[in-house]
């Protein structure tokens, strides 16, 4: 593999991630985990462009400006090395985006402490630069409308599991209270009694204990 091939194949690999990665958090925030079969943020050609799909995010607070800046840098080499018959090194990318390079410099100057191999650290670079797009995208659920969105899931979750649990022990209860009364195993003089054994039985739906949920699936034939 020639050190060409090499490049196209590393950048076409960043862009791919960062591309599907990009349409799987849309496909979140627009609750369709199905992203690939939406008009958007699929893989035809009517699709949001790559950096409509940063602008959503920078919209929606998952981003930041700084963040969509490198995303786009990132593309913008894989466009070069993609459309660019002339373009057969990182140098050759970087010599065709103004200012590019010298925006890299400051950015991983860490790289560019030994200038003797300026193809070798424009390489190093733009692979920093991948790793960065990276790990803004696993850390954005604690930012923007994704934390908040989030959040409202695990709220939903856990009232779910609550009303579920309720459900479960309801009506295991009630039918215990139905054989009580087929059973003749206790006697009603009044309807107050049986009023007040009824409001018992709510009260213990509500005082649910893991032990109890566990007791009233394994006699609950709903469940």
């Amino acid at each position: 593999m020639t050190h060409t091939d090499k490049c196209r194949l590393d950048v076409l690999n960043y862009s791919l991630a960062l591309e599907t990665t990009a349409s799987y958090t849309l496909g979140f925030i627009f609750d369709r985990e199905d992203f690939q079969n939406t008009k958007s943020f699929g893989n035809t050609s009517n699709c949001l462009s790559f950096n409509q799909k940063m602008l959503l995010l920078l919209d929606y607070g998952a981003i930041e400006k700084d963040d969509k800046t490198i995303m786009n840098d990132v593309m913008s080499i894989r466009n070069q090395f993609l459309h660019n018959a002339n373009c057969l090194t990182y140098q050759d990318a970087f010599n065709s985006l103004d200012g590019l390079q010298n925006r890299f410099v400051k950015l991983f100057s860490n790289n560019f402490v030994d200038d003797s191999d300026i193809e070798k650290n424009l390489e190093k670079s733009v692979a920093d630069a991948f790793e960065y797009c990276k790990n803004v995208f696993m850390f954005i659920t604690l930012k923007g409308g994704i934390k908040d969105k989030l959040m409202m899931k695990a709220e939903r979750d856990t009232y779910k599991l609550s009303f579920e649990k309720i459900c479960i022990l309801g009506i295991f209860k009630m039918d215990e209270f139905r054989n009580q009364i087929i059973n003749d195993e206790f006697q009603f003089s009044s309807k107050d009694i049986l009023l007040e054994k009824f409001d018992s039985l709510i009260l213990d739906v509500f005082r649910i204990k893991e032990e109890d949920i566990e007791e009233a699936k394994n006699n609950v034939k709903l469940f």
